[in-house]
């Protein structure tokens, strides 16, 4: 092959690439928990595990076109990791790292999908989140999800799915920061 024979099959992967690239988006979960003293002298050692084979958070699927891609801004795992700190900590648990109590968060599914056609949109969207916590010889194991859909006519603002996203995000983490299970397995 001669170099005019390999310019347009390496302008065309260009092409392709750039059209899938992932575009940056700001996740940032608005958590309405209630501030209160609900653990008692506790501490835990925290890890989020983010096991999602890619990384964007919202994808905008077209016939006959490459996904549009929209990835965090920051590492998804980083900003669950700040966020149930901050509310915990004002919960009274300190989370550090030589707590003998230890809380893997895995995220196993945080995405909003969005079909795309000519004159109208479908988005779903779905956020599952699986914690462990180890103390002594005992394990607790809880998962948290969200579901949701949208429709509308002509084309998908992403600035809205972005928006819905963190509302979503934020439910979650709030359900996990008021779960009395969790509560009573790290108090006793």
């Amino acid at each position: 092959m001669n170099m005019k024979s390999i310019a347009p099959l390496f302008l065309s992967a260009v092409l392709i690439a750039c059209g899938s690239t992932p575009s940056s988006i700001i996740i940032a979960p608005q958590v309405y928990a209630p501030i209160q003293s609900l653990y008692h002298n506790q501490s835990v050692q925290l890890s989020i595990t983010d096991l999602r084979r890619q990384h964007h958070v919202i994808q905008v699927l077209k016939k006959d076109q490459a996904a549009k891609l929209y990835s965090p801004a920051n590492d998804l795992a980083s900003i669950l990791n700040q966020s149930l700190t901050t509310e915990w900590k004002n919960q009274g648990l300190a989370v550090n790292d030589f707590a003998n109590i230890t809380m893997n968060v895995y995220i196993d599914a945080a995405l909003v999908s969005v079909q795309q056609e000519t004159v109208k949109y479908q988005a779903n969207s779905e956020i599952r989140l699986r914690i462990e916590i180890n103390k002594a010889e005992k394990t607790l194991t809880n998962h948290f999800k969200s579901k949701g859909s949208s429709n509308g006519p002509l084309f998908a603002d992403v600035a809205v799915l972005e928006r819905d996203f963190n509302q979503q995000l934020g439910k979650v983490i709030a359900e996990i920061l008021s779960n009395n299970d969790i509560q009573h397995f790290i108090n006793h």
